[in-house]
């Protein structure tokens, strides 16, 4: 009886200690997947993103396709509307981009006089102000010969390298979109096969919880985007600043940036008022217009129409910007909003009240 009573007295540490590091073991097992998932995103990033992206794509067009079928339009006609307009989205945005680019050729001499002439001094003067020696501590020369390489739209570049990298996987990205496409109205019940009879009902509650967030999310968004861009482009043409058209495009596919997009919008075409224009309280006029059309749009109209149960955690989305643009760059930033919204879904549906699923969301 005493032997047994020491035997089970010395078991219960060892019972501990290998529960210990079973734990420690599956930390340490945890740690290294989501690195090697990390780095495997981050290297096949070339033919991740496309697949990423036609698959948000599909689901932005499960309502279309809905009622496509609901008027008994074809499989194969539907998918040939939805690609058609894809295609001509395209091609609007190339030719806005084409157009700024000849407009700009025809002026460049000039913006790179103004340059020369009206900013560089200006940022001196704002230098002796503050004490800070800007021309020392910044290297103006690379930006200058930029300028006079004509090369201003570079100053752009998280725009145009967004828009090139998807048109330089725009073929890619239409292939896989046409095979989901194609397979689209049986999607529920492929989703109730993959995920068996437990957890079948739960995966398709899932996806469709997403795919309806997405859509609310993304309508939106680009209803915003849209009316925000409108506001832009009729602001610059009425203050006459030149490529109106383009900064109104620009606030458009910017505004889809989180946090930092509208940000970049509205310095632009306020850098190229400064130059242009010789009246200060007209530039400071056009400055404070735009920035009552971003606060109007973006905190108001946005938030009314999302709603607050929707929103979510600023700190969470400005830290998932900065992880996956750090993957996929200027694909990754558009992605990430998507992309949370996927994970706020799947952690609400483990258990709204963990605190992965807090995480995701904004305190109400």
């Amino acid at each position: 009886m005493e032997a047994n009573t020491v035997s089970l007295y010395l078991s219960k540490p060892l019972e501990l200690e290998n529960q210990s590091n079973i734990k420690l073991i599956r930390i340490l097992l945890s740690i290294i997947t989501t690195v090697i998932l990390v780095i495997v995103l981050k290297e096949m990033a070339f033919v991740i993103i496309p697949l990423v992206m036609s698959i948000f794509l599909a689901a932005l067009l499960v309502p279309t396709f809905i009622q496509l079928k609901k008027w008994k339009v074809p499989n194969v006609l539907a998918v040939f509307i939805v690609g058609a307009a894809i295609i001509g989205a395209v091609r609007v945005g190339g030719f806005i981009i084409q157009l700024t680019h000849y407009e700009y050729s025809l002026k460049k001499n000039e913006i790179n006089s103004l340059v020369d002439t009206k900013l560089l001094p200006t940022l001196e003067s704002i230098g002796d102000y503050t004490g800070i020696d800007l021309g020392k501590d910044i290297d103006w020369s690379r930006f200058t010969s930029a300028l006079s390489t004509g090369k201003l739209m570079d100053s752009v570049s998280p725009v145009l390298d967004m828009f090139n990298s998807v048109v330089g996987m725009y073929l890619m990205i239409l292939i896989y979109l046409i095979i989901i496409l194609a397979n689209m109205y049986n999607y529920e019940k492929w989703l109730l096969y993959l995920g068996g009879e437990k957890n079948g009902k739960g995966l398709n509650n899932v996806v469709n919880n997403w795919i309806e967030d997405l859509r609310i999310y993304i309508k939106v968004k680009a209803l915003v985007s849209l009316m925000t861009g409108i506001l832009f482009g009729t602001l610059c043409y009425l203050f006459g600043v030149d490529f109106a058209l383009f900064f109104g495009f620009l606030a458009f596919i910017l505004n889809f940036i989180p946090q930092v997009g509208s940000l970049i919008a509205t310095v632009f075409p306020v850098l190229l008022a400064f130059l242009e224009m010789n009246s200060l309280p007209v530039v400071g006029l056009f400055t404070g217009l735009l920035m009552a059309v971003q606060l109007l749009m973006g905190t108001f109209v946005e938030v009314k129409y999302i709603g607050k149960s929707f929103a979510m955690s600023t700190l969470v989305v400005f830290v998932n910007l900065v992880f996956w643009g750090y993957l996929w760059g200027i694909a990754g930033v558009v992605l990430s909003v998507p992309i949370m919204i996927l994970f706020k879904n799947i952690a609400n549906h483990v258990d709204e009240n963990s605190m992965l699923a807090r995480l995701f969301s904004s305190e109400k």
